[in-house]
């Protein structure tokens, strides 16, 4: 088979780790960014640990609203798509390495139904 296999989807369960933070861009799209904190506890040597990941997130337009209107510490599910800022990215922000994010198309909060990007437009 010569066709690459090519897939770019992200589930992320977790809880908001900072209040989301919103924005408008200079076209009036609406962008909001947060961090969701994800916890796995495991026993290493009869001993109980965790290691925490910190995943940062970022929204457009209807989910951006959506998101905007959670708190920090609240339980979501997103799912979306991995993307990266460089230091070769518009901005010309000098980064050390590449800073690694969600971009969200589905959220659903603890106990409420999902808000798909799509039913937002």
């Amino acid at each position: 088979m010569n066709a690459a296999l090519n897939l770019n989807e992200v589930i992320i369960a977790g809880t908001l780790s900072d209040t989301p933070e919103m924005r408008t861009t200079a076209t009036g799209i609406t962008v909001t960014t947060s961090s969701i904190l994800v916890t796995k506890t495991y026993t290493h040597k009869e001993e109980k640990k965790e290691f925490k990941i910190y995943v940062n997130i970022t929204a457009f337009g209807g989910i951006a609203e959506e998101l905007q209107q959670t708190k920090k510490g609240t339980n979501v599910i997103v799912t979306g798509e991995l993307a990266v800022k460089t230091s070769n990215d518009e901005s010309k922000t000098k980064y050390s390495s590449p800073k690694y994010y969600v971009v969200v198309r589905t959220l659903a909060k603890a106990d409420e139904s999902v808000v798909d990007e799509s039913a937002l437009f």
